[in-house]
């Protein structure tokens, strides 16, 4: 499956690379493309964010739990609309990322 700037990355690779590289890609891609990198971009932040900065778990949860509805209530702008798929790989990437700190590697 080839679509420009994503290429022939398949969802195993997309989970894997890091949360820069998601964000130039998705800085560079069309509204198909957003849609497809956000999950993943959202996933990678949350994992790498929580590694570098464990305090911030308790703030990051409530972040998490918060921001596809205040997306679908239009109180911020986006550049994808709310998702599920998105909410569901930033919990991914909040476990990653605390299961990092707890020495549990997937």
């Amino acid at each position: 499956m080839s679509n420009g700037l994503l290429g022939d990355l398949t969802d195993e690779q997309l989970k894997r690379l890091p949360f820069s590289r998601l964000l130039m890609m998705r800085d560079e891609a069309g509204p198909e493309d957003q849609v497809r990198i956000a999950p993943y971009e959202h996933r990678a932040f949350m994992r790498e964010i929580l590694q570098e900065k464990p305090h911030l778990a308790p703030a990051m949860l409530v972040g998490l739990l918060g921001y596809q509805p205040a997306k679908a209530l239009g109180a911020i702008g986006a550049r994808t609309p709310p998702s599920w798929e998105q909410f569901k790989h930033g919990s991914l990437g909040y476990m990653e990322g605390i299961g990092g700190l707890l020495g549990v590697r997937r």
